[in-house]
């Protein structure tokens, strides 16, 4: 799949399997979040089957099966946000194109069980990115506006 399809085919998903991923697509994502973390001066982490971003009830309701997302941080400086969209993006993209489904999490999750699987050198946790395999693949919604490629 090129970067064009993974972008016309990306949905967000926020239920996933319980099927792990598999070792070298976990190697594939962490070479790139270290080049994005390298090139941006980030502090991205990829956590793999931990269910410790999500608290109890979310973890039932919204974020089913979520056990390996991506921490979007970095040292807290003027530009940090704009880095991590763009990184963050490029991550997910990166997930598409390998058989993954992702879901960009802004504020529902659990700080303090995130805080502990982050970097050392993360200052600021902005977010996160759901990664794996979906139960649905997603889809496009009533609103869904069409890309002009």
């Amino acid at each position: 799949m090129t970067i064009q399809e993974a972008m016309q085919s990306r949905h967000t998903v926020r239920r996933y399997t319980g099927r792990k991923i598999p070792e070298d697509i976990c190697r594939r994502l962490r070479d790139r979040i270290e080049k994005n973390n390298e090139a941006f001066d980030l502090a991205m982490s990829l956590a793999v089957e931990d269910t410790g971003a999500f608290g109890p009830l979310l973890r039932l309701v919204l974020a089913k099966g979520v056990r390996n997302y991506v921490i979007l941080a970095g040292r807290n400086r003027p530009g940090l946000e704009e880095d991590v969209g763009y990184c963050g993006a490029d991550v997910m993209l990166l997930a598409q194109t390998l058989g993954l489904n992702s879901w960009w999490v802004g504020g529902t999750f659990s700080r303090g069980g995130v805080s502990r699987r982050a970097a050392p050198e993360a200052e600021k946790i902005l977010g996160l990115i759901a990664v794996g395999c979906g139960a649905v693949p997603g889809g496009f919604h009533e609103f869904s506006k069409t890309l002009p490629i």
